[in-house]
């Protein structure tokens, strides 16, 4: 385990995670919204449930694109592919000296961004890649940035990543963020995505447990939270609590390396923690005081991932 500790001028965390309510400047209709389900889990639980489900699943305001992203994404080749009966927009970086439309380079690589996020987020990771001669793919999952959709949950996330992959054709390593990783993690369990290495960057292990925090969060009363989960549940086809998830990757045979902060706000370190030790053959980077957005611009994570991809990872090794 790596324990990176690197100095940072700002302790901030960017959020992946849903998060209707401002809890630190709640305006007046967050607060009715709350109200309506303290009251509403108590005497129509069952459709308080679906509400929270709404709204767990409802699409996030846009993740801002700069100026300098978009005139990066002017040498990338833009792409679109329909999956399931919604389109979704990505763009491809190729190494340097290569016509964007040219086919037949490689080796690929498919970068997938967390909840609230969009492809571009991912970009410090993709310019390492591109320079030692990958090919980088990303696109704006369901819901998020140019892609189609109103609401997402963790099924339709796993169908965009498992469809994109098709089209790309067999991939040499997906790395993803936050729910991310855990679409990413469904597509593996159920044999829908081809891919020599896996890397995680702050992985929720348990639907449930983010659901459950959404629900607190809420004020929503237990007949509400249990009807949330059970739709929630027979929305992505399978169990979603973490014992479950992590026997369903004991028979996981590809490449894992999982990077995580300890003190991670939005998704529990824990559970990357355990995660490896379901999954044969995983390894974990820890940080210290990245939380969960910075870690993807960190360049000593940068560099572990890349140097994953490349198999020539060295865990053991304490980052600076």
């Amino acid at each position: 385990m790596t324990n990176a500790s690197p100095s940072a001028s700002s302790r901030q965390e960017k959020s992946t995670n849903v998060r209707p309510v401002n809890r630190a400047r709640p305006s007046m209709k967050d607060a009715l919204l709350v109200q309506a389900v303290a009251v509403g889990g108590r005497v129509a639980p069952f459709e308080t449930g679906g509400l929270l489900v709404d709204i767990f699943t409802r699409a996030p305001q846009p993740y801002p694109r700069s100026a300098e992203v978009d005139a990066r994404l002017m040498f990338a080749d833009a792409w679109s592919v329909p999956v399931g009966g919604r389109t979704l927009r990505g763009f491809t970086l190729r190494p340097e000296g290569r016509h964007p439309n040219e086919d037949g380079e490689g080796p690929h690589i498919l970068l997938v961004h967390g909840w609230a996020g969009g492809g571009h987020q991912l970009l410090p990771i993709a310019r390492p890649l591109v320079a030692q001669g990958y090919s980088v793919s990303f696109f704006d999952l369901p819901a998020h940035g140019q892609s189609e959709g109103h609401h997402a949950n963790l099924r339709d996330i796993a169908e965009a990543i498992a469809g994109v992959a098709a089209f790309l054709g067999h991939l040499h390593a997906v790395i993803a963020h936050s729910v991310g990783g855990a679409g990413t993690i469904l597509a593996l369990i159920e044999g829908r995505l081809d891919a020599d290495h896996i890397a995680l960057v702050a992985p929720p292990t348990s639907l449930e447990e983010q659901a459950r925090g959404f629900a607190k969060m809420m004020r929503a009363p237990d007949p509400a939270v249990n009807a949330m989960l059970a739709t929630l549940q027979g929305l992505v086809g399978r169990p979603i609590d973490r014992a479950s998830w992590l026997r369903d990757v004991e028979h996981l045979t590809v490449p894992l390396l999982v990077v995580h902060d300890q003190k991670d706000r939005i998704t529990s370190f824990s559970g990357s923690s355990e995660l490896v030790q379901h999954w044969p053959g995983a390894r974990l980077m820890a940080t210290e005081g990245l939380g969960h957005g910075r870690i993807l611009s960190e360049p000593a994570v940068i560099e572990a991932i890349v140097r994953f991809v490349q198999g020539t990872a060295d865990t053991e090794r304490r980052a600076a």
